[in-house]
């Protein structure tokens, strides 16, 4: 790992040092700038591979026509693919340098040979003959590489501070270097290009196998990229937060590091099992030593600034981890270790976040999600994590999960995440809801080791916690506003002027902003507008009419807005609302129908019948439902002559108990033929075993169904009579801006006679 810089923009050996010594944290070990012809290249050198001087850089090749700066590494397969075969015809000055090997690959196969490096790295080589340099990449990004390209010339770097610091009127213009690409420029005329070299999406293929050769494959595979990672002339160290990915990466390198140490950062003690609970149970369990890192709130305050300036951002989902790893890492480099695997890259691999949980179920979106995840890391996790280490310790991060080999592979394998592919090939015995079976092919994978080395249960099902929540500096999160502004000081971005915030006087507060973009304007006096996440600038007390979309209202609710009146569901779902509780308080509710007519028109659009029995007319979809299917020529029957079933019956956990399991088996035997069953209930209502049933012996002839339960949803799901919708119906036929802000108008004029 090291750091490199150059161009033709910087105009002095001396604005070319001031820039290199801004990522000097990058490499103590040599470092040195050379100009070609008015072009600068720069190096500060971490040395891991090849320690003697011969590997310091700018490195030449032997006829002095190329030169390269290089930072990253080759792993193994790539060393010995190329090194025999390069040394036999040209003439190598080192013993093993990894950059050597770069550099005479490229003089002999050209930019054709990136596709083949197997690495970290990114590279700048500089061809005096053609005048023309080449900046490259490694194909997921795993160092950071940046550049500003004007009309004068090109600058480019490690990091980005060196060129915000050197082009201050220029902050705004430094660009990334992106991954699986090139970039050439020639100098002569100034244009620059861009060329892709490798595609993920293109590589991946579609795999359908059963889950014992997928887990045997995932094994291997992985064992393979730690072995192939496993190249250093110095000591190798571990992370070892207590999380499956860090817990598996560290039983591999035990099987072939003699003397592995692993380490942990925390804040304070361990209270109750965070990650310095599971890594000593995981250290204990491999038998390996394990320092803890304990940190403090006075300290971290302290490395606040730092932490924005080393990982070059400014979300809090980025800085609250990368402040305790520059403690991590100050600490590694301490002990004497320039080298640390760990665990980044399997989240994105196995899709274990929310987002891809809630969002993308069956498997080729699935796949599609958790390849857009590993194309992104660039930006975020892996970047972060990358720099972190660097400034805090001048260590470098390995990251075995994202060899190449290994990741196309599990990006081609079903996941839990693709809960709701139709799965036969050993999935399905997934228990769904418990989180801790995120990455469940990864787990299962090393869940049968050799038994007298079974790994403990609870770290091969340990809940996925993000490394920010395990060792507990997540409570920085509420300082988002000014990291924002520390980062675009720091980066010489423009600030913003903060307007003064004016005090608004209101009793009313809609709340959940996801449909009430510029709703003010439609009232007549303020309201507070607030999101799901947001804190609010008003007095609680002050609050009488409360209108929502997702959040719950019950006995919470309450204690926060003591003067509550009235509260208005703006959704559909009746569960979100404890009735009694406000009925004890005397507040009333009103339900504004703001999805009445798209999930009404979802039910009647799956229609093929001519006579539907409405379970549920009376309510404000139902009748909606029979409403639509009068006028689109169809007969609302409420006996057994119907061979078309809705379901619009409400259920509530507070009210409507007696409507849990309503449909039983004995419901659909009343009816003369086979029925077609359309439900818009929430999934208490229906028996997933009872439908699966009914749709095997034909009494169903085919189900569509917006919200399934949990419990047995993948025999169903099995079924190609069975129809799933992901609780989209709500979004079949959106209603208008501006019919719906006339609506939650009015129904707040009505609360407000009402109540107040």
């Amino acid at each position: 790992m090291c750091g490199i810089i150059g161009g033709n923009l910087f105009n002095s050996r001396k604005s070319i040092r001031a820039a290199q010594k801004l990522i000097m944290h990058r490499g103590y070990d040599a470092h040195d700038a050379v100009s070609i012809n008015g072009f600068w290249m720069g190096h500060n050198r971490l040395s891991i591979q090849d320690l003697t001087s011969s590997a310091n850089q700018p490195m030449w090749d032997s006829t002095e026509r190329y030169c390269i700066v290089f930072n990253g590494e080759l792993w193994k397969n790539t060393m010995k693919k190329f090194n025999q075969r390069l040394r036999k015809k040209y003439n190598f000055k080192t013993n093993n340098s990894d950059t050597e090997v770069f550099l005479y690959a490229y003089i002999e196969y050209g930019s054709s040979v990136f596709k083949d490096i197997d690495g970290m790295f990114s590279a700048t080589i500089y061809d005096s003959v053609t005048k023309k340099i080449v900046m490259v990449r490694d194909w997921v990004g795993r160092l950071p590489f940046y550049y500003l390209h004007k009309y004068e010339g090109i600058a480019f770097s490690s990091e980005m501070k060196s060129l915000t610091e050197t082009f201050t009127d220029s902050a705004t213009e430094v660009s990334i270097v992106e991954p699986s690409h090139y970039y050439e420029y020639d100098l002569c005329t100034g244009h620059l290009s861009k060329q892709r070299y490798y595609n993920i999406e293109e590589s991946v293929p579609t795999s359908d196998e059963k889950l014992s050769v997928v887990t045997k494959k995932i094994k291997t595979l992985l064992d393979k990229a730690v072995d192939n990672e496993l190249i250093a002339d110095v000591p190798v160290c571990t992370i070892l937060s207590g999380g499956i990915d860090s817990v598996l990466i560290t039983y591999l390198l035990k099987q072939k590091v003699k003397d592995l140490r692993a380490y942990v950062v925390n804040l304070g003690n361990s209270t109750g099992k965070d990650d310095l609970h599971y890594a000593r149970v995981a250290a204990e369990w491999m038998d390996i030593p394990l320092t803890e890192i304990k940190i403090t709130k006075t300290a971290i305050a302290k490395k606040f600034r730092d932490s924005i300036w080393a990982a070059e951002m400014d979300s809090w989902t980025q800085i609250t981890p990368a402040v305790a790893q520059l403690f991590l890492a100050d600490k590694i480099h301490e002990d004497g270790y320039k080298v640390v695997f760990g665990g980044e890259g399997a989240d994105e691999l196995f899709g274990s976040y929310g987002n891809i949980q809630k969002m993308y179920f069956k498997q080729d979106t699935n796949r599609e999600a958790r390849i857009g995840l590993i194309k992104n890391l660039h930006k975020n996790n892996l970047i972060r994590t990358n720099k972190a280490m660097m400034f805090g310790g001048t260590v470098e991060l390995r990251t075995p999960f994202l060899d190449k080999e290994f990741a196309k592979y599990a990006l081609s394998v079903v996941t839990i995440d693709a809960k709701h592919h139709k799965h036969t090939n050993g999935f399905t015995d997934i228990d769904w809801q418990n989180k801790s079976h995120m990455k469940y092919p990864l787990r299962k994978a090393f869940a049968g080791l050799i038994k007298s080395e079974d790994m403990p249960e609870e770290l091969l099902f340990r809940k996925k916690e993000t490394f920010q929540v395990g060792c507990h500096t997540d409570y920085l999160r509420d300082e988002q506003e000014r990291m924002t502004t520390t980062y675009k000081k720091l980066f010489r971005l423009p600030v913003k002027k903060k307007d003064k915030v004016k005090t608004m006087k209101s009793n009313i507060l809609l709340k959940d902003k996801a449909d009430l973009q510029n709703i003010e304007k439609h009232f007549s006096e303020s309201v507070h507008v607030l999101g799901a996440m947001s804190k609010p600038t008003f007095p609680l007390d002050d609050i009488e009419i409360l209108s929502t979309k997702f959040s719950k209202v019950g006995k919470t609710t309450i204690e926060k807005y003591p003067n509550l009146k009235a509260v208005i569901v703006r959704g559909h779902g009746h569960d979100l609302v404890n009735k009694q509780v406000l009925d004890d308080k005397g507040i009333k509710v009103y339900k504004l129908n703001q999805y009445t007519e798209s999930c009404a028109q979802w039910c009647v659009d799956k229609v093929k019948g001519s006579k539907v029995f409405v379970v549920g007319a009376r309510g404000n979809i139902g009748s909606e439902v029979k409403r639509l299917l009068i006028e689109a020529g169809k007969t609302p029957v409420a006996d057994h002559r119907a061979d078309t079933i809705i379901s619009c019956i409400p259920y509530d956990k507070h009210d409507y108990k007696k409507n849990e399991n309503f449909f039983k088996k004995g419901f659909f035997d009343k009816f003369n033929q086979p029925v077609t069953f359309i439900s818009i209930s929430r999934s208490p209502t229906h028996n997933n075993l009872d439908i699966y049933d009914k749709l095997v012996k034909g009494r169903i002839i085919e189900a569509h169904i917006d919200t399934v339960g949990s419990a047995d949803r993948d025999k169903l799901l099995s079924l190609d009579n069975f129809h799933y919708y992901e609780h989209t119906s709500w979004k079949h036929k959106p209603m208008p801006q501006d019919e719906f802000a006339k609506l939650l108008v009015d129904t707040v004029e009505l609360a407000k006679r009402e109540t107040l």
